[in-house]
C-alpha cells in the first residue's frame, strides 16, 4: 500500500506550504507495520536531517514503517453532493487525487503497450529519494 499525506498552504491559503498537520508523516504505531528495505535510505536522511520541524506527537520508532510515502496538495477541492458543490480537504482529497493520477499513469502506459506501474513504493524510494 502506498500512504498518503497532505501538504496545504494554511488556513487562509496564503502561507508557504507546509505540512497537513491531520495527515502528517511519522512511524506506524503498530508493532506488525515493520520498517520496510526500500525505506532505509529516506528514514536515514528523515532521521539525520536537522532542516525543518518534526510532526507534533508523531512516534519516532524508526524500527517500524515510515509514513506517509507520497504527499498531495489537500485543499481547496469540491465534489458534488446532492447536486451542490461541497468542499472536502485533507486525506480525503489527496489519497483518490493521487489514485487518479497513477489510474492515468497506468492507462497510458497500457495504451502503449507497456505493464503499469505495479506496485509503488520501492520505485519512489529509489528513484525520487535523489531527485526529489
Amino acid at each position: 500500500m502506498t500512504s498518503v499525506g497532505g501538504v496545504y498552504n494554511g488556513n487562509l491559503g496564503s502561507e508557504k506550504l507546509q505540512v497537513d498537520s491531520i495527515s502528517t508523516g511519522g512511524f506506524s504505531s503498530l508493532g506488525a507495520n515493520a520498517a520496510q528495505p526500500w525505506q532505509a535510505a529516506a528514514v536515514h536522511n528523515y532521521l539525520t536531517n536537522t532542516t525543518g520541524e518534526r510532526p507534533h506527537g508523531a512516534a519516532l520508532n524508526a524500527s517500524r514503517r515510515a509514513c506517509p510515502d507520497l504527499a498531495v496538495y489537500d485543499a481547496g477541492y469540491y465534489i458534488t453532493q446532492g447536486g451542490s458543490p461541497s468542499p472536502i480537504g485533507g486525506t480525503s482529497a489527496a489519497a483518490p487525487t493521487l489514485g487518479g493520477m497513477v489510474g492515468s499513469i497506468n492507462d497510458a502506459l497500457l495504451s502503449a503497450g507497456k505493464p503499469p506501474l505495479g506496485f509503488l513504493n520501492p520505485f519512489l524510494y529509489v528513484h525520487c529519494l535523489a531527485t526529489c
